[in-house]
């Protein structure tokens, strides 16, 4: 039987000499055309074929490499890749003191607006709010004096508003100059005619500015009134001062018992005047009679106003520049003055 050995790369020979080309038509080498095994377990490896020792060392490179890459978006230092920059690149890299951020919501602005939220959803759900300014000015609260806090409310004119008469009385206030009409019912029907309590009415005080209504009767009482002023002439004009300011006389009579007619001279003066040269606002003649004659000056109601003061004196003569005197005791003046 023949035997196959090795011979050149490629071709094998048998011991019966020839040989046999690799890759031409298998050599039935027993007669049955059944490929027959063949161990290569001593077979040298070609050239350059791996191993697995080598395939081992390879793995376990791989593994240590793995180990070191980070995960994607790890941000912990400690678990990042180092990076060693060359001197120029850390020259260029300058670390930003800080770093200007626009359009980003912080926490103070986020709890701003929920509290403006939370204010809006009260409102809204029935809760309410409160207001403590508007228009940058503080609001007025509860009662007391109007000032510019306090709100306005404009009531349509369409619109009847009741009012209450707060325990019997109803201020209603506006600005000056500004007219109010206000109607009043009783429920049913407008009211005409509103009674009016003078019980409570305080007193006021009353100047002698324009004109007033006099009652027709008169009413006596123990006190007010004129002040009555009485002489009896002395030997001279008489130069006198009733009143050293402002006074109205209401009654003058005088009396004369010497035969010749004697002259009374009113001054608007504040002190007694000077005869003949100061000039009289009145002049009254009183007739004369031994036996007494006399006037009683009829005034107005109202009196005779002396805006200065008030002063008389006595002479004999009429005129303005006489300066004689009567006698003594001849001449009796009553003046009743306020």
């Amino acid at each position: 039987m023949s035997r196959l050995s090795p011979g050149a790369p490629g071709n094998f020979s048998s011991s019966g000499g020839g040989s046999v080309t690799q890759g031409t038509t298998p050599w039935v080498v027993d007669g049955s055309a059944v490929t027959q095994p063949i161990s290569v377990a001593s077979l040298p490896l070609p050239l350059g074929a791996a191993t697995a020792t080598k395939q081992d060392t390879g793995n376990t490179s791989l593994s240590s490499i793995d180990g070191k890459v980070p995960s994607l978006g790890q941000a912990l230092a400690a678990a990042s890749t180092p990076v060693v920059l060359t001197a120029a690149q850390i020259t260029t890299l300058t670390p930003l003191a800080t770093v200007a951020v626009t359009g980003v919501s912080t926490l103070a602005e986020q709890q701003t607006q929920t509290t403006a939220l939370q204010l809006i959803d009260n409102a809204i759900s029935g809760a309410g709010f409160n207001i403590t300014q508007q228009n940058g000015v503080a609001v007025s609260l509860n009662t007391g004096v109007r000032d510019t806090g306090t709100q306005r409310v404009t009531i349509a004119t369409n619109d009847v508003v009741p009012v209450t008469d707060n325990a019997g009385s109803l201020t209603v206030d506006a600005p000056v100059g500004t007219p109010v009409f206000v109607r009043l019912s009783d429920g049913s029907s407008a009211i005409a005619t509103l009674p009016v309590s003078l019980a409570s009415v305080p007193s006021h005080a009353v100047t002698n500015a324009g004109t007033f209504a006099v009652q027709a009767s008169l009413i006596a009482a123990t006190t007010g009134g004129a002040t009555a002023y009485k002489l009896v002439s002395a030997a001279t004009t008489n130069a006198t001062n009733v009143k050293a300011s402002a006074g109205t006389v209401y009654m003058i009579t005088a009396s004369n018992v010497n035969a010749a007619v004697r002259y009374l001279k009113f001054y608007n003066k504040a002190s007694a005047p000077t005869v003949g040269t100061d000039t009289p606002v009145f002049t009254f003649a009183i007739p004369g009679n031994t036996a007494g004659a006399g006037t009683n000056i009829p005034l107005p109601a109202m009196g005779v106003n002396f805006g200065t003061g008030i002063s008389f004196a006595t002479t004999t003569e009429a005129t303005d520049a006489g300066t004689t005197g009567v006698a003594i005791s001849e001449i009796v003046i009553n003046i009743a003055y306020i």
